[in-house]
């Protein structure tokens, strides 16, 4: 089987979760750049759980992004198996095709061989 069929099997995976990327690193947060300065911060505390939605989102962000990674992992190998075991059933009835006509061949060969000797 060509190298290029696993290719083929692994870039819709791929492309999904590309295309999910730029969603999944604003959710998770690594879009902005943190530099480092010495100035002191004011840390407000939410009252009555306001802050702890953003954070409960963000913590949960980077498990469904891993999961979405093994899915699309395992839908990508099940469909290369899928698309393997395809191609080689059609492999063997191309063969089993081919060995049908060439057994057809044959009996026509003998048949016309009796009929020239009745």
């Amino acid at each position: 089987m060509p190298c290029w069929t696993l290719y083929r099997a692994m870039m819709i995976p791929c492309a999904v979760l590309l295309s999910m990327s730029p969603a999944t690193a604003s959710a998770i947060g690594t879009t902005t750049t943190v530099k480092s300065t010495s100035l002191t911060a004011v840390i407000a505390v939410p009252g009555d759980g306001e802050g702890r939605k953003g954070r409960e989102t963000q913590g949960m962000s980077i498990p469904f992004f891993l999961s979405g990674v093994i899915l699309g992992l395992l839908i990508g190998l099940m469909g290369y198996r899928v698309l393997q075991g395809w191609q080689s059933r059609q492999e063997r009835q191309r063969d089993i095709d081919r060995l049908t006509e060439q057994f057809q061949g044959l009996f026509r060969k003998s048949d016309q061989g009796k009929n020239h000797h009745s």
